[in-house]
């Protein structure tokens, strides 16, 4: 070690000192990095990391008592006081060891976080290059390094490089991730082969988030099969063996309008011209029509020469056997293009359907008939604790909406690094530094309003001591929240059906509360939002989503069209709808409608333009919200770098983002930057 004192190796006792000494330094070395590792182990609770990195400090220091130089011992020093958010005593660190060596990578990449946390952007970008240039092994580098180019717009670099990451290490979470938060941005520009086998390989991949990809393989496909060109030959022979539209038919809920028409066009050939002369290699293309129609719920719109087809398969079914329905699998798979098989047959013969052997449907059929059977038969009945009475008569309307489309439909909860709540807020909040409050164990968290649970799990399952009451007023919502949390094994979570309005009875308190798209559907948002105030502990925080006046008003003039044509909230009145709105020849009049991925879903679709209540807001009556609960506000969370920058550039005194006053100019001026809401966050005195 450069710093030991010079030993006489042919003095048999110097040569002993000198072998314990290596000994010990690797020996805390290895105790350092051992614990300093555990950290990010997602069991461990808040007090359980304080701890290993306590002794991971007192490890490193062990060895630095040892050998004052050593570049390791540095290395952990900086990664921990990093962690603790001693961003100065990181960088001395840092520096400590490459005023040693300039060559040793691993110090490069710990220069790189700081400057991460420092949000100095271009010098991590640089450091994580510079370590990779002396060290390419150290994997981290270079994921790290794409996560910088991701971070400042570098969509297509970044993408480019996650992508090389993730055929190298396709099982790598992180990754995964990332890769589909930047092909969730982009889209293609030509048929690609090589991008289109990658694509296929991710639709096959689990525990992920297959709709990131929608907008990218739904680019290419487009591309592929020439929809922009009135006059292009459709190959059905090449649909039915693409194993990129198959999976993506299968995986995926499209949200492109052209793409969809033209879908609707292949659906209503198929339909037609199968009950007149069957084609046998067909039969791939039908069961992926199947399927996408069970993920979309049989929203995309149909001809009126197919609904009376429809309508015929349903009479012909419905007069069937279950013994007998198994001889008419074109039917049943023709009609489960269009809707569900539940709605032409009983339960009880859908459910015998399941049991039948593969073979009973018939050459070719025996290897998609299966599948769909199961995958449309009812969920199984789950148990979910009640509390108190739904009395209002809007939340009663609310329920039941929601008991016919829960929402929002998932399939995957996403990756995410394990984390404190306290500094995941102080991240996402400028200049807010966490009460003590939040940094305790456990954190009692309610969602208010958590509908399918995607969030409530995410919650659960990534911020470390996270105690999760997830309360909602749909049974059916619940309970699919319910089934996916006994998938990903959370046992921090419970769930409760319950009006908001109800909660203060069961005399709990919460230390957060986050309660987003709830609100503004309640008769009454204050008396919602106090509710909600009254059971949350001093110095809490209330996470507030609501709908903007401005960034809604295509969604306003579409819910009075609704209105004026008195069409109901029906799957055939979804359908309706939203046929008017893709067949509208001014392009131009639902551009936003058709831009929103909840508009190709039915319980999407209607969530966005039939909902029984619906309030929106302005930045200045968020002011007033706020006033009238005495809450604090805290600031919007969620904005995009360009948004942050753009709105500090126009209003350089107020670095925090906190006058709801600039914020009513900013968004009168930019009425699109809130078009999903308005998130924030409000404290309690």
């Amino acid at each position: 070690m450069a710093s030991q004192q010079a030993l006489s190796l042919d003095n048999p006792a110097s040569e002993a000192r000198y072998i314990d000494q290596t000994a010990d330094i690797q020996r805390w070395l290895n105790e350092a990095m051992r614990a300093y590792q555990d950290t990010a182990s997602p069991r461990l609770s808040s007090k359980q990391v304080q701890q290993r990195l306590q002794h991971a400090t007192s490890a490193a220091q062990e060895c630095l008592k040892i050998d004052p130089h050593s570049l390791e011992a540095m290395n952990i020093m900086a990664r921990i006081t990093l962690d603790q958010k001693q961003l100065e005593t990181a960088e001395t660190w840092v520096k400590r060891a490459q005023a040693l060596d300039q060559n040793f990578a691993t110090s490069w990449y710990s220069l790189g976080q700081v400057k991460l946390a420092q949000h100095d952007l271009p010098a991590a970008e640089r450091a994580f290059e510079k370590c990779i240039t002396l060290d390419a092994g150290i994997f981290r580098a270079h994921t790290s390094y794409a996560y910088t180019k991701l971070l400042q717009g570098k969509l297509v670099p970044a993408f480019e490089y996650y992508r090389r990451l993730a055929n190298a290490n396709p099982q790598d979470e992180h990754v995964r991730s990332k890769l589909f938060e930047c092909l969730r941005q982009l889209q293609a520009d030509y048929d690609n082969p090589n991008l289109s086998h990658d694509l296929s390989k991710y639709l096959q991949w689990q525990d992920v988030n297959h709709n990131d990809l929608a907008a990218m393989v739904t680019s290419l496909l487009k591309h592929r099969y020439q929809v922009s060109k009135a006059d292009a030959v459709v190959d059905l022979a090449k649909m039915a063996s693409d194993p990129l539209l198959l999976r993506a038919m299968e995986k995926l809920i499209f949200h492109d309008a052209q793409w969809e028409l033209f879908l609707c066009d292949i659906r209503q050939y198929l339909l037609l011209n199968e009950l007149q002369q069957p084609c046998p290699g067909n039969l791939p293309l039908l069961a992926s029509f199947a399927q996408q129609s069970l993920n979309n719920e049989y929203a995309l719109i149909e001809s009126k020469a197919e609904t009376k087809v429809v309508d015929i398969l349903q009479r012909e079914l419905s007069q069937l056997s279950a013994t007998a329905i198994h001889e008419a699998p074109l039917q049943a798979l023709l009609y489960s293009m269009y809707r569900p098989l539940i709605s032409a047959i009983d339960e009880d013969t859908l459910a015998t359907l399941s049991t039948l052997p593969s073979e009973t449907w018939g050459a070719g059929f025996d290897a998609v008939m299966g599948d769909i059977i199961t995958a449309q038969c009812p969920p199984s009945a789950t148990a979910i604790e009640h509390f108190g009475n739904i009395c209002d008569p809007i939340s009663q309307a609310v329920k039941g909406q929601y008991e016919h489309n829960p929402y929002p439909r998932w399939l995957a909860l996403e990756h995410h690094t394990p984390t404190l709540y306290s500094d995941a807020i102080e991240n996402a909040l400028s200049g807010f530094k966490a009460p003590a409050l939040l940094k305790k164990s456990p954190l009692r968290v309610l969602i208010a309003g958590c509908g399918t649970g995607r969030h409530a799990l995410n919650v659960a399952r990534y911020f470390r001591d996270a105690e999760v009451l997830a309360v909602d007023i749909s049974h059916n919502s619940l309970s699919y929240a319910k089934s996916m949390a006994e998938r990903y094994q959370l046992n921090n979570v419970e769930f409760l059906q319950a009006d908001i309005l109800q909660l203060e009875a069961l005399e709990r308190e919460f230390d957060i509360i986050e309660c987003s798209g709830v609100l503004h559907h309640m008769d009454n948002p204050l008396q919602g939002a106090q509710c909600l105030k009254n059971i949350l502990a001093p110095k809490g925080l209330l996470k507030i989503g609501l709908y903007s006046e401005r960034a809604r008003s295509s969604v306003v003039a579409c819910r009075e069209e609704i209105a004026q044509q008195n069409i109901d909230a029906t799957p055939d009145g979804i359908r309706q709808l939203r046929q008017q709105v893709l067949q509208d020849n001014n392009t131009e009049r639902w551009a936003d409608i058709r831009k929103s991925p909840d508009f190709y879903s039915a319980s999407g679709c209607r969530d966005l333009l039939f909902h029984v209540k619906e309030h929106r807001f302005t930045p200045l009556q968020l002011k007033t919200l706020c006033g009238d609960l005495g809450l604090n506000f805290l600031g919007f969370s969620g904005l995009n770098s360009k948004t942050a920058d753009d709105y500090r550039a126009q209003f350089p005194t107020d670095k925090h983002m906190l006058s709801l006053e600039n914020w009513e100019f900013y968004e009168a001026n930019n009425t699109d930057v809130f078009s999903s809401m308005f998130q924030f966050y409000t404290q309690k005195p």
